[in-house]
């Protein structure tokens, strides 16, 4: 991979442009209901919001659609970093229509860059971002993303993002890595610790929190299982809190507010926390963070897996994700993995 070449490709339907947003708003106009984007809550979609599936097949869904200027912007930051594509699947009867779409949207945007078509996988990139789950799997670019939506938050240990920001933040930190770019980074910051389930984040936070100022701010989880090290709020209050960062692991929800961070950096702690990369890519683009890779052995981290506490589906899921969570060592500033290596973190800050 260059730095000076390297290829993103994008998708639009909900990345770049809301569809099923505007799709909700057609069945709630139409049948008078109360759909809620969170109502969609498989890729399949079979559910309560299923009706919105026969807006795809006309164009007046289409025709709603809309990019927002805060979308062109980032769009435009983005394309400053690379050679960007923009790739879409849609029904051939509205490809005309989609790409009028695109050039109402990005004026300037080479007509040779747009690729319209379902097999995505098939197209390998240096990054890519879409929100399907499936053509992320089955991507065979170097750095696939999820793009964080109601549909795919089943998805447990791949590469993710919440928005265009984060994905942008992203896109800096993973050519960070292929220049082989690490800098020291200033105290009091986020030290985020990041590493599949078994790597023993925890066991890194408990070791950081016996040297002065340093500090664990509270998380909050919906898995009431997990409340020795989060509080547990249910799902209602939840989604109600603001929070900096989200994840979900497990079919569970995790998050950390931003003013508990600020408090603890206000007052001079270096604050830790256990994280996924998601999570850690957001604390990178708010606050001076550090991304450290906790690595064990995957013998270890099978064996620390079956001996958790928490239900079989738990356990699979978190078990299908360590190999997609191993990779994203690369894209951390530091890797630890012997107690001794706590000295590496102290020194990045100064």
């Amino acid at each position: 991979m260059s730095l000076k070449n390297i290829t993103i490709g994008i998708d639009f339907d909900d990345v770049l442009c809301d569809l099923n947003t505007r799709a909700i708003e057609m069945a709630n106009e139409e049948y008078g209901l109360n759909l809620r984007l969170s109502d969609i809550t498989s890729w399949e979609n079979t559910g309560k919001a299923s009706v919105i599936k026969k807006y795809y097949k006309t164009s007046n869904v289409y025709e709603k659609q809309y990019v927002t200027q805060d979308t062109k912007d980032l769009f435009k930051k983005i394309c400053n970093e690379g050679e960007v594509y923009i790739v879409t699947a849609i029904a051939p009867e509205f490809m005309g229509l989609r790409h009028q779409q695109i050039k109402n949207a990005f004026p300037d945007f080479p007509d040779e860059n747009i690729i319209m078509g379902k097999q995505k996988h098939l197209i390998q990139f240096d990054i890519m971002l879409d929100d399907c789950s499936n053509n992320v799997f089955k991507s065979t670019s170097s750095f696939p993303v999820l793009m964080r939506k109601p549909w795919n938050t089943d998805v447990t240990g791949i590469l993710s993002v919440n928005n265009l920001e984060d994905f942008l933040q992203l896109i800096y930190q993973i050519k960070s890595s292929i220049a082989g770019i690490a800098n020291e980074i200033q105290s009091p910051a986020v030290i985020a610790l990041v590493g599949p389930s078994g790597s023993g984040k925890m066991e890194w936070v408990r070791r950081l929190l016996n040297h002065s100022n340093y500090a664990h701010p509270i998380s909050y989880t919906t898995n009431f299982d997990n409340s020795i090290y989060h509080k547990y709020v249910t799902q209602k209050e939840f989604d109600e809190m603001n929070f900096i960062e989200t994840t979900m692991y497990g079919g569970y929800g995790y998050g950390t507010l931003e003013s508990d961070i600020t408090e603890l950096i206000n007052c001079g702690y270096s604050v830790v926390m256990p994280l996924d990369i998601c999570g850690a890519v957001t604390m990178k683009r708010k606050f001076p963070t550090l991304m450290v890779y906790c690595k064990k052995e995957k013998g270890s981290l099978i064996e620390n897996i079956l001996e958790r506490n928490c239900s079989i589906k738990e356990k699979k899921l978190r078990l299908l994700a360590l190999d997609q969570e191993r990779k994203n060592e690369v894209l951390c500033d530091l890797t630890v993995e012997h107690p001794e290596d706590i000295n590496k973190i102290i020194q990045m800050l100064y």
